[in-house]
C-alpha cells in the first residue's frame, strides 16, 4: 500500500515537473513570437511535452485507481485503552 502511494506521488510530481518545463518553453515561444523570431523547434518541443503530459496523466489515473481500490481493504486500528 505504501509503495503504491509512493508511486502515485512520484507520478504526480513527474507530471507537474513536465508541465512546468512545458510552460517555460511556452514562455520562451511567446517572447520569440513577440520579437518575430523563428521558433518552430520550440513548438515541436511543446507538442512533445503535451504528449508526455497526457501519458503521465493516464499513468497517474491508473495508479490512483489502484490506490483507491486497495485503500478500503485497510481497516481502522483501534487503540486498546
Amino acid at each position: 500500500m505504501l509503495a503504491k502511494d509512493a508511486e502515485w506521488r512520484k507520478l504526480i510530481n513527474d507530471s507537474e515537473a513536465t508541465r512546468k518545463a512545458r510552460n517555460a518553453v511556452q514562455a520562451e515561444v511567446s517572447k520569440k513570437m513577440k520579437a518575430k523570431q523563428e521558433c518552430k523547434d520550440l513548438v515541436v518541443q511543446i507538442q512533445d511535452y503535451d504528449k508526455k503530459v497526457l501519458e503521465m496523466d493516464k499513468a497517474v489515473k491508473v495508479a490512483k485507481d489502484e490506490l483507491d481500490r486497495l485503500l478500503p481493504k485497510i481497516g481502522n486500528i483501534v487503540d486498546d485503552t
